[in-house]
């Protein structure tokens, strides 16, 4: 995530509001101490959206095969030119409908 996006400047503005709202409306918080505590906070909450979004993310878009290997495109399977079915194969243990039950 970047450091300057929209959602980490306004979740550090949400953050530090107690201490810009002192400094505008009261005058309590001087103005420098206001802007060091919310450049404080925009790190602090790049950090936590950028490890929170680094647990979310959903890897690869696709499985597409290597140069050189020996998978080629479109063999079946999702994203693939045929439907999942008797080319996947199935899982182990699982029988067929052409085994007896005893066989497994």
């Amino acid at each position: 995530m970047n450091l300057l996006s929209l959602p980490v400047l306004a979740a550090a503005g949400v953050l530090a509001s107690p201490a810009l709202w002192q400094t505008a409306m009261t005058g309590a918080v001087p103005f420098d101490v206001a802007v060091t505590r919310y450049l404080a906070v925009v790190v602090a909450t790049w950090v936590a959206l950028s490890m929170v979004g680094s647990l979310v993310s959903w890897g690869p878009k696709a499985d597409v095969p290597a140069s050189g290997s020996d998978v080629q495109a479109g063999s079946g399977g999702p994203g693939g030119g045929e439907p999942p079915g008797p080319v996947m194969g199935r899982p182990a243990g699982v029988a067929s409908g052409e085994t007896a039950p005893a066989d497994v």
